[in-house]
């Protein structure tokens, strides 16, 4: 299975270039993974999938919000378009089903929730103290939700 390419950020051009790159990956993979919950939600899964679906969800559905306002209270230009592979990630799920679908589902959680602490951890670092702070506060609860779906990749493991 194909894993997501490493988060490049540009170099920055502008003060607001590394920020730049970091929300918009970070939105592209919070928008990607919500709409994979919601495909998963409306499918008939396992219990403790649907359970990592709706967790999953609700975060993105408060996260996303948030980007977007932080993105735009900085100058941040963002937009609502996912990234080529994650576009592409979900277009492969969707026309999957019960076991398949939940071995996926899994699969891409992890290799998403993966990229985005990568982004976030780049974040931490960031020369933008807002940046910075917001990525200290995202973090542990992406890690909370990678480990989150490792417990569900041994339900669906083969």
């Amino acid at each position: 299975m194909p894993r997501f390419a490493a988060a490049q950020a540009p170099a920055p051009a502008d003060p607001n270039a590394g920020a730049a790159a970091v929300l918009r990956l970070a939105l592209s993979s919070a928008r990607m993974q919500a709409r994979v919950c919601e495909i998963v939600l409306a499918k008939d899964v396992r219990p403790e999938l649907r359970g990592l679906a709706e967790t999953i969800v609700a975060f993105r559905r408060e996260q996303v919000p948030r980007l977007e306002t932080v993105a735009r209270e900085h100058g941040v230009a963002v937009v609502p378009v996912l990234e080529f592979e994650h576009q592409v990630a979900l277009d492969n799920l969707a026309p999957l089903d019960f076991l398949a679908l939940g071995r996926r589902f899994v699969e891409l959680q992890q290799q998403a929730l993966e990229q985005e602490i990568t982004i976030w951890r780049r974040g931490q670092g960031a020369a933008e103290p807002w940046l910075a702070a917001l990525a200290g506060e995202i973090l542990p609860r992406i890690e909370a939700l990678l480990a989150d779906a490792r417990k569900g990749a041994v339900v669906v493991v083969p």
